[in-house]
């Protein structure tokens, strides 16, 4: 791949389109649906990473671009981060950084730590860009599941705070764990109070059934995927509790972890 610059793009992406969107790369690469809970940590985190309107070009968790990684990629203005007193007075000393006065950054970077702001063309700016949203969420969620596979772990069992503490340690973001965390909590809660994942699922049902010729009934992964639809839908339409609906899918998760 060229590994291009291309101009930045503003692609902020709501809920609805989200949750849609994890729902068909995750069963792509995973051949299953996702819990409910597990798309909460991925959009908590989408939100912590861009406020919901600081996404370009689909990158949805701000992933850095590097040589060589294969990816086009994008230079952002006033990208800051959280780094040792010594390496910021290094920076600024250099030229290639300046201290962040803004409070709120000061903040996040936590004690001991201070924040300082990059600008182009320092490869601090550089951001990996995408040229559509699934495109984005299938590179996203491999990302997170190979290189950052410990805390995929906490994806699978929707837990966002064990997700956010498990990503700090490894070296993910640089703000501190609580920072992140508590930032993923509304966007999380909001997420799951909502009715936009039984919906959806239950709208996946109803979509009228195309034929396929010569398809081998020993196909697992199809099979699998259309009976776990069918009980999810039916638990859901006999009003059963979001755990019902958990236990349902959560073994499966587990099997396809170990595959």
């Amino acid at each position: 791949m060229a590994e291009q610059v291309v101009p930045v793009k503003r692609t902020a992406v709501t809920m609805p389109d989200y949750v849609r969107s994890v729902v068909r790369c995750w069963g792509t690469l995973f051949g299953v649906i996702p819990l409910e809970q597990s798309i909460g940590v991925l959009f908590a985190q989408y939100m912590i990473e861009t406020g919901g309107r600081a996404c370009w070009n689909f990158n949805l968790g701000n992933v850095k671009h590097v040589k060589g990684d294969g990816h086009d990629y994008q230079m952002l203005n006033g990208v800051w981060e959280g780094v040792s007193p010594a390496a910021a007075d290094q920076l600024v000393a250099s030229g290639q950084a300046v201290i962040d006065t803004n409070a709120d950054h000061i903040k996040a970077v936590g004690p001991n730590r201070k924040s300082v702001v990059f600008t182009p063309p320092h490869p601090a700016t550089w951001f990996r860009a995408f040229k559509t949203l699934d495109e984005g969420m299938l590179e996203h969620l491999q990302f997170l599941s190979k290189r950052f596979s410990k805390a995929w772990e906490q994806v699978i069992d929707g837990d966002f705070v064990a997700f956010a503490i498990m990503l700090k340690k490894l070296g993910y973001y640089t703000a501190s764990a609580e920072a992140y965390s508590a930032g993923m909590r509304g966007p999380f809660n909001t997420l799951v109070a909502s009715s936009t994942y039984e919906e959806l699922v239950a709208s996946m049902k109803e979509e009228p059934e195309t034929e396929v010729e010569d398809v081998d009934p020993t196909d697992a992964k199809l099979w699998d995927r259309d009976i776990e639809l069918e009980n999810l839908v039916s638990v859901m339409h006999q009003g059963a509790s979001r755990l019902i609906i958990e236990d349902l899918l959560a073994e499966r998760h587990r099997q396809m972890l170990n595959e």
